[in-house]
């Protein structure tokens, strides 16, 4: 799909989260002058709607996205994605009388369109998030949603993704900088409407939702992709000042950029290049500079929960001693949709190495201090070589979804959590990776359920596409 005039992409008057392009091209820039070596890389530039009531009018507002700068390189693609969600909770009531009862059923929907201000571009997803069948009793006379002529399914949540790629020159012009032209605007609609029907016919059932309309989010990415040159002798080739140790055509501090090689030491060389050059041992044929330390466990277990409203833990344990990491070296960041991360959270968190139960500094304790993770939203803890990047240990990624009051860390939220917190009231002091801790205050009491109460039911948290 191509359009020749620019797209637009919009956001409501809800709190607006801009993430802006960041490059990381401070190891990929040769200081060196004259003809080049080149590779590719993407540059993100996101912007987020959090989920609001969409009412009866909906909802629309015009963003504006920062134009491609190129004196960064060459755009080769431009690629937009619309990911939308629909979430509510929903409970129906019978009206029918028939002693048969009826088989209730609904859906939550919402259209979310991206377009541009002439209409030369249209993209839109719609997310539909469905219950039931579900049987039930005849109306008991009362429209209560409760009793045996009711269900309550609970929250409902869906999302779905729609995108376009642009590489034609007239498209890569349209979104290119130029002199007095570095932005351009973009219109984000949202409508949303609930069907709930009976088996018992039409004009037979009630609904009521919490809150009192849906609630629709959306993220619009902008990626411009780009061809990064890096300038050496006149030859056109990498050379001593591009180095190429694997002679992939790419030079190593790209690859080591873009996750194509590791370089676990921070050298700027690639460890296959180090293995190999006898810089590095690798005793165990791994692939790994043995003076790496590798992630050996993680507590809670990756892909697992955070169940607290504030104070979250995790213990990462390696394979050999560790120092602290300095300050960005490891990342903290929501999971976005399509394969992207949102800005970094660590600075958010402390970083305390601990001893294992050999008495060696092997153990990583991560806290969050106070409260920046949010409810049903996927993290990741990061080391990654090339963006920050913690020296002497091997990159690596854990992933948890933020459940607050899964306290049997079975993904949801459920009646069930509530009693695996009564046996342990009260526990004073509690440790600090207690689950039942549920507001964070080093203790188990009462309080915790109180905790727990608003958030059930919470169904399991579908991890964004691409991780």
């Amino acid at each position: 799909m191509t359009s020749d005039s620019l797209i637009a992409i919009g956001k409501t008057s809800m709190t607006k989260y801009a993430y802006p392009i960041t490059l990381f091209l401070a190891t990929i820039v040769s200081l060196c002058s004259a003809a080049t070596a080149v590779g590719q890389v993407g540059m993100p530039h996101t912007q987020r709607i959090d989920p609001q009531e969409v009412g009866t009018t909906g909802w629309a507002e015009t963003l504006v996205f920062g134009k491609f700068d190129p004196l960064l390189g060459v755009l080769t693609e431009v690629e937009v994605r619309l990911t939308a969600s629909v979430q509510g909770e929903l409970k129906a009531e019978n009206l029918s009388l028939d002693p048969a009862g009826s088989d209730l059923s609904a859906s939550l929907l919402a259209l979310v369109t991206l377009g541009s201000p002439n209409g030369n571009l249209t993209l839109e997803t719609q997310p539909t998030a469905s219950a039931g069948p579900t049987h039930v009793g005849p109306f008991d006379l009362i429209v209560d949603f409760a009793g045996p002529s009711a269900v309550d399914w609970g929250l409902l949540e869906a999302v779905s993704t729609q995108g376009v790629s642009f590489t034609a020159p007239a498209d890569l012009e349209a979104f290119t900088a130029a002199a007095g032209d570095t932005t351009f605007p973009v219109l984000l609609t949202a409508a949303g409407a609930v069907a709930v029907q009976g088996s018992a016919g039409p004009f037979t059932v009630a609904h009521q939702l919490t809150p009192q309309t849906l609630l629709v989010g959306a993220t619009v990415d902008v990626v411009y992709h780009v061809m990064v040159e890096m300038t050496c002798d006149t030859n056109g080739l990498p050379d001593e000042c591009a180095v190429d140790c694997n002679t992939n055509g790419t030079p190593d501090d790209l690859d080591v950029w873009r996750g194509v090689s590791r370089d676990c030491n921070r050298n700027l060389t690639p460890d296959e290049c180090d293995i190999r050059d006898g810089t590095s041992q690798d005793a165990d044929f791994n692939g790994i500079p043995d003076e790496c330390r590798l992630l050996h466990a993680a507590v809670p277990v990756d892909q697992h929960s955070l169940c607290r409203t504030v104070n979250n833990v995790v213990r990462l344990t390696f394979d050999g001693d560790i120092a602290a990491p300095a300050a960005g070296q490891i990342l903290i960041q929501k999971l976005g949709n399509g394969g992207l991360y949102d800005t970094d959270l660590s600075t958010d968190f402390t970083f305390t190495v601990e001893n294992d139960a050999t008495a060696y500094p092997r153990v990583l304790k991560i806290m969050e201090n106070g409260s920046c993770l949010d409810h049903r939203t996927w993290v990741a803890i990061r080391n990654v070589a090339g963006i920050g990047g913690w020296a002497g240990v091997a990159d690596f990624e854990v992933q948890y979804v933020v459940q607050v009051g899964d306290v049997n860390d079975d993904g949801k939220v459920l009646a069930n959590d509530l009693s695996s917190i009564f046996p342990k009231i009260p526990t004073n002091p509690a440790e600090d990776q207690e689950r039942a801790d549920v507001n964070g205050d080093g203790q188990v009491l009462a309080n915790d359920l109180s905790a727990v109460f608003p958030r059930i039911p919470s169904a399991p948290v579908p991890k964004p596409n691409g991780h």
